[in-house]
């Protein structure tokens, strides 16, 4: 709404509100989102214009949260739990990434993963790599969790492939990568019926 020289806004009554607002008006200064706004109704009432908008603005403010600049600043802002999933990571130069994420896209990008369990060490660890067919690749290795009746080498294997998972979700998040393919291999024949026929958690 405007008057005279000052411009105010009804907020909603609640975030489903679409046509009742607060009786209260908020100062209004950031006037030129209406360039922007979606226009939903402009009422007349009691000798004022009323602009009903959808809002450009968003919700949820993106000041809070840390910039993604490069690739590897998703994988700074993943919890803790899931960057042990993925491992250490050997980050190669951007022209790297843009080769494998164009593979993926154009569905020529592989993955595989192994896993390993030394019982006697009371150790278990994974290592998986993605590649393009011009040989650029990204890696990572790191150890499988758990109690030593529960790390198999089915558990490392699975592990493995989550993590290449995890690093293609990243890839389509960061390039906006749409229809894309990663074939993937593994050495563990349950893994590969597991992924075939797929499976209920």
């Amino acid at each position: 709404m405007r008057h005279k020289d000052s411009f105010f806004e009804f907020q909603p009554v609640n975030s489903r509100a679409r046509t009742r607002f607060r009786n209260t008006p908020q100062p209004f200064s950031d006037v030129i989102l209406l360039e922007h706004a979606k226009v939903v109704d402009i009422p007349y009432k009691s000798g004022s214009i009323f602009v009903i908008s959808q809002s450009p603005q968003l919700i949820i403010s993106t000041a809070l949260a840390p910039r993604v600049h490069h690739f590897q600043d998703l994988y700074r802002d993943l919890p803790p739990e899931i960057q042990r999933i993925i491992g250490v990571v050997d980050w190669p130069e951007p022209k790297v990434i843009i080769d494998i994420a164009e593979s993926v896209q154009s569905g020529m990008a592989m993955g595989v993963s192994d896993g390993s369990v030394r019982a006697r060490e009371d150790r278990s660890s994974q290592s998986w790599i993605i590649s393009a067919p011009n040989g650029s690749e990204i890696t990572g290795m790191g150890p499988v969790d758990g109690a030593l009746c529960d790390r198999t080498s089915h558990r490392a294997e699975l592990q493995g492939h989550a993590a290449i998972f995890i690093i293609l979700s990243m890839l389509v998040q960061y390039f906006k990568i749409v229809g894309g393919k990663l074939t993937t291999y593994c050495d563990n024949e349950a893994v590969v019926k597991k992924f075939q026929k797929g499976w209920s958690m």
